[in-house]
């Protein structure tokens, strides 16, 4: 399921799927206990703002899954979102014609950023990235505890709610 902020959803994306629709969705899948349910979000398109980043890490807080996956959105060539981020100028360090070549530009490196959206810095992404993924770990550690198993590296989960803190107190 891929959800984010319901304004990048139905606007820039055409998904045309309303918030509480997603929650049902959800809460009927997890009535199935043999279930695993994920949830994929993106973030930093052209439109983004404050205000979908917001409802994003809400949304991510809320639902009720078992795992949260966030990432970048990359302008592959030959998509709308590549044909605007050209037209506007919004493309950073990339050079889309090689872009298919390695996934290691985006799956592995989650503060590389490939567009300025037009109302944020990538300062700004990067302090949203660092408060998403302080909230991810969060979830992933209550769920669990709740299911009885430990933190796999307690020093690396405090030190990235720290450093989530430290970003977050510089913007959003």
């Amino acid at each position: 399921m891929s959800f984010g902020s319901e304004l990048i959803r139905n606007k820039t994306m055409k998904k045309y799927l309303k918030s509480e629709k997603i929650y049902e969705v959800v809460a009927a899948c997890k009535k199935h206990k043999t279930l695993y349910t994920k949830a994929f979000f993106i973030m930093g398109m052209p439109e983004e703002t404050h205000e979908t980043l917001e409802q994003s890490y809400e949304m991510i807080r809320r639902i009720d899954v078992d795992r949260v996956y966030v990432q970048n959105i990359v302008p592959f060539a030959g998509t709308a979102v590549h044909d605007q981020a050209v037209a506007d100028g919004l493309l950073v360090d990339l050079d889309p014609t090689t872009l298919y070549k390695s996934d290691s530009l985006f799956n592995t490196n989650y503060n590389r950023f490939f567009i300025k959206p037009y109302a944020l810095s990538l300062d700004d992404l990067r302090v949203a990235r660092a408060r998403f993924n302080a909230l991810i770990e969060e979830l992933q550690s209550e769920r669990g505890r709740s299911a009885g198993i430990q933190d796999v590296d307690p020093e690396k989960q405090r030190k990235r709610k720290a450093s989530a803190a430290l970003l977050a107190g510089a913007s959003l």
